[in-house]
């Protein structure tokens, strides 16, 4: 009983510590801390969003993210509903920028799989309004 009682605790610190790392790679971003997002994600992760045509990896962060800091200089990401179970974090969040070429406010959805307290995919929907993908 004890061995089962320690196994699940050091299970719920896992999902406890990817998501707290899944909280500040939200903070990263709204400080424009490359640095940290690159951080926590693994060298092989797997990034796929509604606007890329293939799949990207961590060698591509900072190009996405700057395309985007570029366009919309005030962007932040709300958080709206995170949820953490095994190695995987829900995020339902909005983009907000009120500034930049287009104002938005954008509802997302993030699938987040952690390994050894990485991201190891970051899978993001949303609605691109029929706008062609970004290579």
């Amino acid at each position: 009983m004890i061995v089962i009682l320690l196994f699940a605790a050091l299970l719920q610190a896992d999902v406890e510590a990817n998501r707290a790392a899944a909280e500040k790679f939200f903070k990263a971003f709204n400080a424009r801390d490359f640095v940290t997002m690159e951080a926590l994600y693994a060298p092989d992760a797997v990034l796929t969003s509604s606007d890329f045509c293939a799949p990207r990896g961590r060698a591509d962060l900072r190009r996405t993210y700057e395309t985007l800091f570029d366009g919309h200089p005030d962007v932040v990401d709300i958080v709206d509903v995170m949820v953490a179970e095994q190695d995987y974090v829900a995020v339902r969040f909005h983009a907000v920028a009120d500034s930049g070429r287009n104002p938005m406010r954008l509802p997302l959805m993030a699938m987040l799989r952690f390994r050894d307290g990485l991201i190891v995919e970051d899978d993001t929907i949303f609605d691109t309004g029929g706008k062609p993908c970004d290579r």
